[in-house]
């Protein structure tokens, strides 16, 4: 049973972390032109994400009869829309110039916002409740956790392969769809 909560967890965090424009859209801008260490803005991206569902599920399981957490959650998805909106001017300022400060923990904090926004991780993770037992429950919830992790640093990693030729060119439409999709957001 272990090995299927393993398998199942880890596919649903790809699954989770790859089908949402959102997510993509909030990493690519600082992914684009890091080369062969892009990998690591979709490490600190996926790491602060599967701590922001761990947040949101603990308040929920612990508090559920106290705090509003569909209005908790109803802000971190509005908060997520202005973060995308930040992600891509900052991109497209430094689409122009390539000296554009870093904001090194950003991919972290935005990633750990995309964890408290929203149902729809969640719905990758209520499988897990399926799990008999508490241990086979608990790996499927790491192993969502790793997936979300894994998919994440491969589309980062994807995206420092990009040649430098294109950098302008990427990180301008990468930028834009970060700002189209955070406007969505906020109107949505």
């Amino acid at each position: 049973m272990i090995w299927a909560a393993t398998i199942a967890g880890l596919a649903a965090g790809l699954v989770h972390v790859l089908s949402g424009p959102d997510h993509l859209a909030a990493v690519a801008p600082f992914a684009i032109g890091k080369g062969s260490r892009s990998w690591r803005t979709g490490l600190k991206w996926g790491l602060g994400h599967s701590g922001g569902v761990l947040i949101i599920g603990l308040l929920a399981l612990f508090f559920r009869e106290l705090l509003p957490i569909d209005a908790l959650s109803s802000s971190a998805e509005r908060f997520v829309g202005v973060l995308l909106l930040g992600v891509g001017a900052w991109g497209i300022c430094k689409s122009f110039t390539r000296h554009t400060r870093e904001p090194g923990g950003a991919p972290l904090v935005i990633g750990a916002v995309h964890g408290l926004a929203g149902g729809s991780h969640l719905l990758g993770v209520i499988p897990g409740l399926l799990f008999p037992g508490p241990i086979a429950v608990c790996v499927y919830f790491l192993a969502f956790a790793a997936g979300t992790v894994a998919g994440m640093c491969s589309f980062a990693a994807g995206l420092g392969l990009l040649p430098q030729s294109s950098y302008r060119a990427a990180m301008t439409i990468c930028s834009g769809l970060a700002v189209a999709i955070g406007a969505y957001w906020l109107i949505a």
